[in-house]
């Protein structure tokens, strides 16, 4: 059976207002992704819209994941002062559907292996922002923004701890498509990293992997748990994944919708360090 595998390849930017856009850092960060830009034509998304307290990021999940999945395509429209950050934060939130790659995850294991998560997937239905599957691919997206020459072994368990840790019941798949599909040379180190096992010299790659999760799950997680839980369970899950995160973890944090209370409150599990809006 042929499943499709949808990816994100164009960013349609409109923008109003004098004066060009510098792309420069998001076509870096974002290098499988053409971004057009135009001042005309229709959007999915305005960012005076994004921008709002009570904007329903659910919805807007929704519509990106039927566009996206029809012709890979994302239009928004910014004012040319607002443009680099919003492509940001709306990449950013979508990057479940980019296939950015390096030499690490070129290879035939690793794509044997990421077809088997996509297919999944694709064949549950569970394309939702919050899906075990929009989960494992959003972290791994995270480990190669984190470390743009990561190794297969590093990405691939970025890949499977995401998809398990959302459904634990999926550690025995996970498991199966190591032994199955990954190099014997990488079993071993990648087995580590799905059972939370490894020895002290390869810990580099577990932080790489903590990390990108937490960053999921400041991208995706914050507002629906602020929203469902209050305040209070949000602060805890946050005290909680940003506890020693490094250095390149925190600068992404500007990327990232946070919304003003979310922001709010990482300022205030930061001890009030606030995060520079990037440029």
């Amino acid at each position: 059976m042929n499943i499709a595998r949808p990816v994100l390849d164009t960013l349609v930017l409109s923008v109003e207002g004098p004066g060009g856009v510098d792309l420069g850092r998001l076509e870096r960060t974002f290098p499988t992704v053409t971004i057009r830009v135009t001042q005309d034509g229709d959007t999915d998304l305005d960012e005076s819209d994004w921008q709002r307290d009570d904007f329903d990021l659910d919805a807007c999940d929704r519509a990106m994941d039927a566009r996206i999945t029809r012709d890979g395509t994302w239009a928004v429209r910014s004012s040319v002062r607002h443009a680099p950050r919003f492509g940001f934060e709306v990449l950013t939130r979508a990057q479940r559907w980019i296939d950015r790659r390096n030499a690490g995850s070129r290879g035939a294991s690793f794509a044997a292996v990421l077809d088997a998560v996509r297919d999944e997937v694709m064949r549950a239905g569970a394309v939702s922002v919050r899906s075990p599957g929009a989960r494992a691919l959003d972290a791994w997206q995270w480990a190669l923004r984190l470390d743009p020459g990561a190794g297969e072994a590093v990405q691939l368990g970025a890949l499977l701890r995401g998809w398990i840790d959302s459904e634990p019941e999926a550690r025995a798949s996970a498991e199966r498509l190591i032994e199955e599909r990954v190099e014997p040379g990488l079993r071993r180190v990648v087995l580590g990293m799905v059972a939370d096992d490894l020895p002290p010299h390869e810990r580099r790659s577990d932080a790489i992997w903590r990390d990108a999760e937490a960053l999921h799950f400041c991208s995706l997680e914050l507002l629906h748990v602020l929203r469902t839980h209050g305040v209070a369970r949000a602060r805890w899950e946050l005290d909680r994944v940003l506890s020693g995160m490094g250095g390149r973890a925190l600068a992404e944090l500007t990327t990232i919708r946070l919304g003003r209370v979310g922001a709010e409150l990482v300022d205030a599990c930061l001890g009030g360090v606030r995060i520079d809006a990037c440029a």
